[in-house]
């Protein structure tokens, strides 16, 4: 009985031996719940920083650009045959396919420093017509890829100028201004035309257009670009490849849908045995689907980018800055491929006050 009595006192009780237990847990809990709170704090933090960074109310020397005026001597005189000017043209915008290679190769920002600040590799090719009626060119480059970007540029073109100038003001003292920018209308895997499809340079029907701008009004239109992730190219060779094994278009972008990927077909979610299932015939590709897919792959084999296309107008009058912007986005319908391929669409946000301020 003894022996009995020195066992109960030596042996914790079940009622005293769960409480340690329970003290333990409660701290781990306490523990967790200040952890996930510090994190969520620390995240909160980052984002304000991000915010402010970005808002450029602390703007590092980094993302500080130079201005360059671009002039070229002209290409050809005006009696040469139109076939021979024609060739010539498309020689000379073919050069800048080698420029857009070599700064296509600068690689894309990434990394913690480019989440929190912003990528700062970005630059831009900007066509202006100011109240004197003349079409200027300019480029903004990144101080750190100023001479990288002047050199890769006077290889191809060895005749141009390149002047640093001010920064230039389209916006009268009087006057009402109109932004806007352009979008794609369907995936970026499928291609717009290029100047190779075209009989003429395309670029005189934008210039064309601009140079009717009456007294007192002006525009420009922004290609703001930078080096595009690798990953962009992927979706397009995919859907090619797919198309190519026997299925149309809506099948092969079916299969390339992550959430169809996941939780398959309805018409899957039925069994069905296989006596009932029917071999099909692959689909068999029409001359225009079978030139689409050879220019998704000629797309994806090229240098990306990031593009963002702003257009600016400026004029005495509201409804004139509103109809510059319609006639120069209209200018960019000459690069539609509609069926297969793609074509711009014009987003107009008529005062537009954070485009303008984006563009500035």
């Amino acid at each position: 009985m003894d022996l009995d009595l020195l066992q109960n006192q030596l042996s914790p009780s079940n009622s005293l031996a769960s409480a340690p237990s329970f003290d333990l847990m409660y701290q781990l809990i306490w523990i967790m719940g200040f952890v996930v709170i510090a994190i969520v704090l620390i995240f909160v933090i980052l984002l304000i920083l991000k915010k402010v960074f970005s808002s450029h109310k602390i703007y590092p020397a980094i993302f500080e650009k130079k201005i360059f005026m671009l002039t070229v001597p002209s290409m050809m005189d005006a009696d040469e045959e139109k076939e021979k000017q024609n060739k010539q043209i498309k020689d000379v915008i073919g050069s800048v396919e080698n420029f857009y290679s070599a700064v296509g190769g600068i690689p894309a920002q990434k990394g913690f420093k480019t989440w929190l600040f912003g990528r700062f590799d970005s630059w831009s090719f900007e066509v202006v017509v100011g109240g004197d009626g003349l079409i200027t060119f300019y480029m903004a480059i990144p101080v750190y890829l100023e001479q990288y970007i002047k050199q890769q540029l006077l290889s191809q073109y060895p005749h141009c100028q390149i002047e640093e100038v001010e920064d230039y003001n389209i916006f009268g003292q009087q006057g009402f201004a109109s932004a806007g920018y352009l979008r794609l209308s369907k995936a970026n895997m499928f291609p717009l035309l290029t100047f190779k499809q075209m009989e003429n340079d395309p670029l005189l029907g934008i210039l064309s257009t601009l140079s009717k701008l009456g007294p007192g009004q002006s525009a420009a239109i922004q290609f703001v670009m930078r080096s595009a992730p690798s990953g962009w190219r992927k979706k397009g060779v995919k859907i090619a490849s797919s198309m190519q094994q026997g299925k149309n278009l809506k099948q092969a972008m079916a299969v390339d849908n992550p959430l169809v990927n996941a939780l398959g077909k309805p018409s899957d979610w039925i069994g069905t045995s296989k006596s009932a299932q029917s071999p099909k015939d692959p689909y068999r590709l029409s001359p225009l689907e079978e030139q689409m897919i050879k220019s998704i792959e000629e797309k994806a084999s090229k240098t990306g980018f990031d593009v963002n296309v702003r257009i600016i107008a400026f004029a005495p009058i509201e409804s004139q800055a509103k109809e510059i912007l319609k006639f120069v986005a209209n200018a960019f319908s000459q690069y539609s491929n509609y069926q297969y391929g793609n074509n711009f669409k014009a987003i107009i946000k008529g005062s537009g006050q954070k485009l303008i301020t984006d563009f500035i």
